[in-house]
């Protein structure tokens, strides 16, 4: 579906009449309103070997309302405009809720949530530059989590979630995620607290199985190429759907420093269940909205740290490192001469058809600056700088990057 900025606008501005009306109105105490302006400059956007840079501005309001003492309703509506890459231009539409029905001295509480977003992706204007339609997608989530106070400083919780992302596009693979968890919290030497989460996801997966003899070359063109559409749709009508399964385990620990500075370590770990090492997914360079770029096993653990020392301001803090192991994966990649190639025959099907292993280096810095009015408006500007750098055993995903965003929050 083709947006444009004149949609975006009378969605965003008519979202925000109808809102601001209802809390002068005299429902203030039942409504939230809170708007969001940032812009955002990267040197790599689509966390590649291309080193795309660009800058792109984000405005979004949301709507919370309150019907009852334990729900929450949720209205968020976002239009990104990227100046350099207008392919990637798109408006998202979310609704969702929550429900706690009990009440906060219970020992018990039941939590369950469940959102609807639709992301539309804008027609490229120009039939040269690559279109983005293809990711326009409906998604669904729902989770539904149990808690237990066991004692004062011992909670357990355990639970169900569900993701659905259904594309537009036929020969775009669907997603479809079940997860039960179980975890628990505790506090000791009054100033530490352990939070230990495992889980099992499984759902289904669509991909090609390599063979060793082909009955002609087959021959895979770039976006460029004229006759692009009808190889890779012929390629991708040989996928097969499979279940695809992961465990992971996740610990942190966290430790209030004085009255004003916290810490956490994380640590993370996931394993993907059994599968054939001659199955394998199409990759992509645009990781950016690749369906498989969440879709690995490894290790992480991530320091955080945040504090308050400085008056007035939040100055958070964090270091993290990532080794990640994905699906097998088909990358338009020549090893030899270590360049992405404008063609793969059966030579390239298999050469570059395999594994992708990642380390990721993270590290950013951000200030916040709140304010509360004496009306009571809460206004907040931010800075956040953030770089990564990713080593790759496929060299198409060796990159550094270095994204600085500046953001406006205001809440009614």
């Amino acid at each position: 579906m083709t947006i444009d900025n004149t949609r975006a606008l009378i969605l965003t501005v008519s979202l925000l009449v109808i809102m601001t009306t209802s809390v002068f109105a005299g429902i203030r105490d039942y409504f939230e309103l809170e708007a969001n302006v940032t812009g955002t400059s990267t040197e790599n956007i689509f966390k590649d070997f291309n080193d795309k840079s660009t800058t792109y501005s984000k405005t979004s309001v949301t709507a919370k309302a309150y019907p009852v003492s334990f729900a929450e309703l949720v209205l968020t509506t976002d239009y990104t405009r990227y100046r350099q890459t207008p392919s990637l231009n798109n408006l998202s539409l979310q609704l969702g809720g929550t429900i706690i029905p009990l009440s906060e001295t219970s020992k018990t509480q039941i939590y369950f949530s469940g959102h609807m977003k639709n992301a539309d992706y804008e027609e490229s204007g120009d039939p040269s530059t690559t279109t983005r339609t293809d990711f326009t997608s409906k998604n669904y989530d729902l989770t539904l989590s149990i808690g237990q106070e066991l004692r004062p400083n011992l909670r357990l919780r355990g639970g169900y979630s569900m993701k659905v992302v259904g594309y537009d596009d036929e020969y775009v693979n669907d997603r479809y995620d079940h997860e039960v968890f179980l975890g628990g919290n505790t506090s000791f030497l009054s100033f530490c607290s352990l939070d230990l989460e495992v889980g099992y996801r499984f759902g289904d997966y669509d991909h090609m199985v390599d063979t060793t003899t082909l009955p002609r070359p087959l021959l895979l063109m770039m976006p460029s190429a004229p006759d692009y559409p009808d190889s890779l749709r012929a390629l991708q009508a040989k996928q097969v759907t499979e279940n695809l399964t992961w465990f992971y385990i996740s610990p942190r620990l966290s430790a209030q420093l004085g009255k004003k500075t916290g810490v956490s370590l994380t640590y993370g770990y996931r394993k993907l269940g059994d599968i054939d090492e001659n199955d394998y997914v199409f990759g992509t360079t645009t990781t950016l909205l690749s369906p498989w770029t969440s879709v690995y096993e490894g290790s992480s653990i991530q320091l955080k740290a945040k504090t308050h020392l400085v008056p007035k301001i939040i100055l958070s803090t964090g270091i993290g490192y990532w080794d990640k192991e994905f699906l097998k994966m088909l990358e338009p990649y020549n090893r030899e001469e270590g360049e992405v190639v404008p063609f793969i025959t059966t030579y390239f099907l298999k050469d570059g058809r395999g594994d992708r292993i990642d380390v990721k280096r993270q590290m950013y810095i951000q200030i916040q600056y709140p304010i509360k009015t004496h009306s009571g408006y809460y206004l907040e500007p931010s800075l956040k700088v953030d770089y990564i750098n990713n080593n790759s055993s496929i060299a198409v995903f060796e990159y550094d990057d270095v994204t600085v965003s500046m953001d406006f929050k205001v809440r009614f």
